[in-house]
């Protein structure tokens, strides 16, 4: 599945369902946690796939994919989704942002830990990163490139801040360079490989890996 694709069924996904995700997130966020967040976007997208006769599969092993586990300290793991019929695998992320938890580590550590596990061109035609984000940045932001742009100047400050605490150099490797956060962004529109996606008061940022 191409990115302009993949770009359309998350907006479908986010606009047929924006209003159940909101209230979601109102529900849980009132009374003190955040489950289920990623959870809710996540099946307003599967939804738009089926829709379409795409077939996707869910939570399906990494070996089973032939994909393998990138988080440190861990050995199993699950791909959010695969299309078998495109060989296309997606790893789905919610944040918040500005982020409510004060370590860096919690969504870019894990965000590049996703994007090498995805980069696997022997094993995937197309991969992607979404990242959903809620929060007082998606509600503030006018635009699609807005939202890309407050997210990817906040996950650039993330990793400016992380790195001189990691010895593994999992901030300061290739994913950062291919993302681009290794730099401010000031541009509205995304760059080439990344689309963004603006319903209500939420949003997404995809990221091709594949």
């Amino acid at each position: 599945m191409h990115l302009h694709t993949l770009k359309r069924r998350v907006a479908e996904g986010l606009a047929s369902h924006g209003p159940l995700i909101e209230a979601h997130i109102r529900a849980v966020t009132g009374a003190g946690g955040f489950g289920g967040i990623e959870g809710v976007f996540a099946e307003a997208v599967l939804n738009a796939h089926k829709l379409h006769g795409e077939g996707p599969e869910t939570e399906r092993p990494l070996n089973a994919v032939g994909l393998s586990q990138e988080y440190e300290g861990r050995e199993a793991g699950r791909l959010d989704c695969f299309l078998p019929s495109s060989r296309t695998g997606i790893e789905y992320k919610a944040v918040r942002m500005p982020r409510s938890k004060p370590s860096p580590e919690y969504d870019a550590g894990q965000l590049l830990a996703d994007y090498r596990r995805l980069n696997n061109p022997e094993v995937l035609r197309h991969a992607y990163m979404v990242v959903f984000v809620w929060g007082p940045l998606a509600d503030d932001t006018k635009s699609a490139g807005g939202l890309y742009r407050a997210f990817h100047n906040q996950m650039f400050v993330d990793c400016r801040l992380a790195r001189p605490l990691k010895s593994n150099g999992i901030y300061e490797g290739p994913e950062v360079q291919r993302l681009g956060w290794q730099e401010a962004w000031a541009l509205a529109t995304p760059p080439s490989h990344a689309a963004a996606v603006r319903k209500g008061s939420v949003g997404a940022v995809i990221f091709s890996v594949v």
